[in-house]
């Protein structure tokens, strides 16, 4: 009997170890992705913040016209001007607009945690 329970602690302990070993490396495999995601999502954030701040037409307007000098800068040529930056309008205002629902989303679950709320 003494060796039956003395099996049961070298497998527990065997299985315990290799379980560690799991989470330590999942860790440090998934960790720099998910700092990668918050950082975006903070930058997401704190872009849409800026705009509610600044107000948001002279945000975007400031940031499609930014963009569209770099592009400009990179070589896209001068003939389609007009179209990119329309394009840069229309992603500057996505970019905005996401991070609002990024932030609805994050206030949304703080509220289902502190008060219950199922909404």
């Amino acid at each position: 009997m003494r060796w039956f329970f003395r099996f049961i602690w070298f497998v527990s302990r065997t299985l315990t170890a290799l379980l560690v070993w799991i989470v330590v490396n999942a860790i440090r495999v998934f960790l720099p992705i998910v700092l990668a995601v918050l950082r975006l999502l903070i930058n997401q954030v704190a872009t849409s913040l800026s705009a509610l701040v600044y107000g948001p037409r002279r945000y975007v307007e400031k940031l499609a016209s930014k963009w569209t000098l770099q592009l400009l800068d990179r070589g896209v040529s001068r003939e389609y001007l007009d179209q990119v930056h329309g394009l840069c309008i229309f992603l500057a205002t996505s970019k905005i607009l996401m991070g609002l629902v990024i932030v609805g989303v994050i206030l949304v679950a703080v509220l289902r945690v502190v008060y219950g709320y199922w909404i």
